[in-house]
């Protein structure tokens, strides 16, 4: 069967300037926006507490351009914003580069040769894209939204030479790809610990993470959550024209249209190790999609050294293809190492965990072999023991004689669980499981969750390693929900090596307390996103939700449905609404009145 897969790859002020672009003088100084209000000429104003951008600014080389305090900076639709110095942004609590307008947008900023620059708790929307060029600046606990709305090619972050350190970040609705660099052009970013949710808007057919070459030095993505939608992005694509070296590691990669694709021959070398991989199946057409990792590219000489280990593929619509074509005849191609055990290399021992993937066209197939390589599969857990089981989600030369052979082999999970039970005991929580064996298993994570989806720590359990017998382990969750409602718990089970895989999830419920505000964010908002606004219930009821504007006018009211117990509601902020808004929330024997700041 062949596979096809695409080219990844508040309120306006009119006013009049006279302005032409500005240059700072290159000659060491340090300056903040009231020093650029004061010198660019008009190039940057001060309407109120926000500053406007005009026209095109140029931080010269030498020059530092500083944000330390939260601010809010407008660009108007033509600007480009050029960093050749150094920019330091590290407010309190967020700075703010938005549009003046954001159905036309701005071009956006470019950071050039400016490796010394560091920029945390930054929000950049309605952008093009921000441009990192020939310099590998540090950005941490950053947003980027909505960026590339006025009909831009280019992702939210566009790499041109770059080793970027991208920390914490949180790439959300973005038109094109969240980081993108091009085929043959060498960026090696670090993206650690990010979230990337939903990006690719225009359904462009390309991945979230849309890398190239890499050169000599190595691109790692590692501890992220790739987040799909109903739109038509991937996960993470490599299409290079060159050579790339990439560490993908423990992220979660889950509801893209695939998970991670790697197109090419021996050019690229990479560790895909650890990651959950997960739903990837929006498309819903295995013709054009739904892997968790797809192989496609190379010759009969010129083999991928890519090695997958210990990753966990469940609910897509293959877990792994390997296509390499010519018309519809197999030939030889990527050849990926799967997992190993006849060398003395452990890095390749394959503990890759395949659950319930599964299409129409070929049912419960794990591992589809479309090229006329033999591939080692060794030393993964198939979702079962039994030999005939394990043959069956493999498709390779036993079903079609002009395949390459699979080489396969099944090894036992590290902890056989038997049972998960919570029960209730005053205001804690006693959890118990049990396990029939365990081999090389390390510890034992207890996850807690209010609302079942977000899941974080409540502590943890040593293992014993290995044993053939039945163990009891338990674990108190203390003063587990004094506010009452559901609550969520799951074990993540872990090896030695830093596997994993996860329990079923069971949920256990408190009465309720009182009803009242637990918080709500965020504080400074634009109209029509989202607020998030979380609140106790003591039983299920509505609460009505009434705005006003500063001067106590009624904007707009609504309903929202409560459960008894733990709720999280987004609201949208009405589309008249500017600059302080009061949203006063009303159940029985309740109420409470939140102020927020729309833009």
């Amino acid at each position: 069967m062949k596979k096809i897969y695409s080219s990844l790859f508040l309120f306006f002020v009119s006013f009049t300037v006279s302005a032409a672009l500005y240059t700072s003088p290159g000659t060491g100084v340090r300056w903040n926006l009231n020093n650029l209000v004061a010198n660019s000429g008009g190039n940057i104003i001060q309407l109120g507490t926000e500053y406007l951008v005009s026209d095109l600014i140029t931080i010269n080389t030498n020059d530092t351009l500083e944000i330390i305090t939260d601010e809010i900076v407008r660009f108007s639709p033509s600007v480009l914003f050029t960093v050749k110095g150094v920019l330091l942004i590290a407010a309190p609590n967020n700075v703010l580069f938005t549009a003046t307008d954001p159905l036309t947008g701005y071009i956006g900023l470019r950071i050039e040769f400016s490796d010394s620059s560091k920029i945390d708790k930054l929000t950049y929307e309605y952008a093009n894209t921000l441009t990192i060029a020939d310099c590998s600046p540090r950005i941490t606990n950053a947003t980027f939204r909505y960026c590339g709305q006025n009909g831009g090619t280019e992702g939210a972050i566009n790499l041109f030479r770059s080793k970027a350190r991208l920390l914490n970040c949180t790439f959300f609705e973005n038109r094109r790809a969240a980081i993108q660099g091009g085929s043959n052009i060498a960026n090696a970013p670090l993206v650690l610990n990010c979230n990337l949710l939903q990006n690719n808007t225009s359904s462009s057919n390309r991945p979230q993470i849309n890398l190239g070459s890499t050169g000599t030095d190595t691109a790692k993505i590692i501890g992220c959550n790739i987040i799909g939608g109903d739109i038509m992005s991937g996960g993470i694509g490599f299409l290079p024209t060159g050579i790339v070296h990439a560490v993908i590691k423990q992220n979660l990669i889950k509801g893209n249209r695939y998970g991670i694709t790697l197109n090419g021959g021996s050019n690229i070398n990479c560790m895909v190790s650890y990651n959950q991989i997960e739903d990837n199946n929006i498309q819903n057409d295995p013709n054009l999609g739904g892997s968790g990792i797809a192989f496609s590219g190379g010759t009969s000489t010129s083999h991928q050294n890519t090695i997958v280990t210990g990753n966990t593929f469940s609910n897509n619509l293959w877990g792994i293809t390997i296509v390499r074509l010519s018309g519809s005849v197999p030939i030889s191609g990527s050849m990926p190492n799967l997992g190993n055990l006849n060398n003395a290399d452990t890095s390749d021992d394959g503990k890759n965990r395949f659950l319930n993937n599964t299409n129409a066209t070929t049912p419960g197939i794990d591992l589809y072999n479309n090229s006329a390589d033999s591939i080692f599969a060794m030393g993964n857990y198939w979702n079962t023991n039994i030999q005939s089981e394990v043959e069956g989600k493999i498709f390779h030369q036993a079903d079609n004689p002009a395949l390459g052979l699979v080489t396969y082999s099944s090894f036992v999970l590290p902890v056989e669980l038997l049972s998960f039970t919570a029960i209730r005991q005053n205001n804690d929580v006693k959890l118990q499981w049990k396990t029939a064996q365990e081999a090389n298993s390390h510890h034992f994570d207890i996850e807690k969750s209010y609302d079942g989806s977000n899941f974080y720590i409540a502590g943890n359990k040593a293992a014993a390693g290995n044993s053939n017998t039945i163990l009891t382990y338990n674990y108190t969750d203390e003063n587990a929900n004094a506010a009452g409602g559901s609550i969520y718990y799951r074990l993540k089970l872990e090896d030695i090596d830093g596997s994993y895989t996860y329990s079923s999830v069971i949920a256990i419920t408190f009465p309720t307390g009182a009803t009242k505000l637990v918080r709500h964010y965020p504080t400074i908002i634009t109209t029509g996103a989202p607020l998030a606004i979380e609140f106790i219930s003591e039983k299920n009821q509505q609460v009505s939700l009434q705005y006003y504007d500063a001067i106590g006018n009624l904007l707009a009211n609504e309903f929202k449905t409560l459960v008894a117990g733990f709720n999280k509601i987004a609201v949208s902020i009405p589309s008249n609404a500017k600059g302080a808004l009061i949203i006063k929330l009303a159940v029985e024997n309740f109420s409470k009145a939140i102020p927020v700041i729309v833009q």
